[in-house]
């Protein structure tokens, strides 16, 4: 399982676009593992995206498929995408980005995950967790109340809170005192994160009624946290965002892509093979777009991606950009 380390927005608004393109939301999503990344081009009408009923928009199930794919989890996928829609709705509210309902928006956006458990490998993390069906009245019904222990190599460091179970499973309160707690203890920033993750999890199984929970119950999570030395994993996982994040963007030069080789793809030699671009397998009979590093794409999905981007969306392999022509 994989979890973010780091997540970056970009994006850029087209004024005067193409009369098919008014009113439409582009979005190129890149994300970054230890061995590999993903890439995927989708888009739909921005008032899809941005409404509540907007469950069948192209987009959502796009990305939502590409961050299963990804390995994150429900919840992870979830929580992502609760911040990536508010992030686009705010731009298209703002004055100062010049949004207006003809514009067509370009977004970008960059995750860099992890393996969960080479994090794991610098703070060991052991849960347990008890369901009280008659709690006393400092625990009363629908509460969470965690016992957090933190051993370090000098001292034990100990916490309490208490909330409300939905409160929590939200994220509708304060979690400044939580994470400042698990800093002074020595927890990173990248580690914070798998340590909360585990907590929400133990809740989410924990409030089903066939777990023997219900409303009236109260919930007490122990956490008990045991921080290793996180330096060399927090500069491997900086040296890898570094390096697959320090490129230029822009389009491929119009002549190259033109002069790509392109084939007949044929589904009896090769089955089950699709493109990373729409994640769709290779229909028969239909052109490929092959790289010079060796990578195969559908042709429309292609010519679409190489308009904003100059690189192969496997292995970053560097193509003419049109301004270097």
């Amino acid at each position: 399982m994989f979890t973010v380390l780091r997540v970056d927005f970009s994006h850029k608004i087209k004024d005067d676009p193409k009369p098919e393109e008014a009113g439409i939301i582009i979005v190129n999503a890149m994300i970054y593992r230890e061995t590999d990344t993903l890439t995927l081009t989708t888009s739909s009408s921005a008032d899809e995206l941005i409404s509540d009923d907007g469950n069948e928009c192209q987009i959502k199930m796009d990305l939502i498929n590409i961050l299963k794919v990804a390995g994150l989890s429900d919840y992870d996928t979830a929580h992502m995408m609760y911040h990536f829609i508010p992030h686009v709705a705010e731009i298209m509210s703002s004055p100062s980005e010049g949004y207006s309902p003809g514009s067509a928006l370009e977004v970008s956006w960059c995750l860099l995950l992890l393996d969960v458990s080479h994090i794991e490998a610098a703070v060991k993390v052991s849960l347990d967790y008890e369901i009280k069906q008659d709690p006393e009245p400092k625990d009363s019904g629908g509460t969470i109340r965690v016992n957090a222990v933190i051993k370090n190599e000098n001292d034990i460091l100990t916490f309490t809170t208490l909330t409300f179970v939905n409160e929590f499973l939200n994220q509708d309160f304060c979690l400044v005192d939580w994470c400042n707690f698990m800093k002074e203890a020595g927890i990173s920033d990248q580690n914070i994160p798998v340590v909360i993750y585990h907590i929400l999890y133990v809740i989410k199984i924990t409030s089903s009624a066939s777990n023997g929970h219900s409303p009236g119950c109260a919930l007490q999570v122990s956490l008990y946290l045991f921080p290793h030395d996180e330096t060399d994993i927090e500069e491997a996982v900086q040296v890898s965002f570094d390096e697959t994040t320090n490129f230029c963007l822009g389009p491929v030069s119009k002549l190259v892509v033109k002069s790509l080789t392109r084939k007949i793809y044929d589904k009896i030699n090769y089955t089950g093979e699709r493109c990373t671009i729409c994640l769709e397998e290779f229909n028969a009979g239909g052109i490929l777009v092959a790289l010079p590093c060796g990578h195969d794409f559908d042709d429309e999905c292609a010519v679409k991606w190489f308009e904003t981007n100059h690189f192969c969306p496997l292995c970053r392999y560097e193509l003419p950009r049109e301004e270097d022509q």
